[in-house]
């Protein structure tokens, strides 16, 4: 709904809930992150609803937004593809990217989403952020 319909105006309130229930699951974590869109995906919605919503997390948590990920390649829409054909087409198509200092990066994460669906996204994105190093990924998301 946010980002199919441009429901720009529940981003605020959308991530006062998610903030609240990263509160409330009381995980640790020193950096948030956020699921990136290819470029051009960016510019045909005009914004990337897990930005956003990590945006307000962060700053209801004070915990730091790092946009260390990017895509690899432009994926097709997600959303009519079954578990099997999701998991394939998201393989290895996030990346810390190259211009990180990954030695500066935390060794515990927040990675925001708006959806949960079969969680290939939010595994590649978490694999992208494990290769750098020993680290924790936790996924957050407003709805499953």
């Amino acid at each position: 709904m946010l980002k199919f319909r441009g429901k720009e105006e529940w981003v605020v309130p959308m991530g006062e809930m998610m903030a609240e229930c990263l509160w409330e699951t009381g995980w640790k974590a020193q950096g948030i992150t956020f699921v990136p869109l290819h470029p051009d995906r960016l510019t045909e919605r005009g914004f990337n609803q897990a930005e956003r919503l990590a945006s307000v997390i962060a700053d209801r948590t004070g915990l730091p937004l790092l946009p260390v990920l990017e895509r690899t390649r432009h994926t097709p829409s997600q959303s009519r593809r079954g578990r099997m054909e999701r998991l394939a087409a998201m393989k290895e198509a996030f990346r810390v990217s190259p211009f990180i200092n990954r030695q500066g990066l935390p060794r515990s994460w927040i990675l925001v989403d708006d959806v949960y669906t079969t969680g290939a996204t939010l595994v590649d994105c978490a694999r992208a952020l494990t290769d750098t190093g020993d680290c924790r990924v936790r996924s957050l998301t407003f709805a499953r």
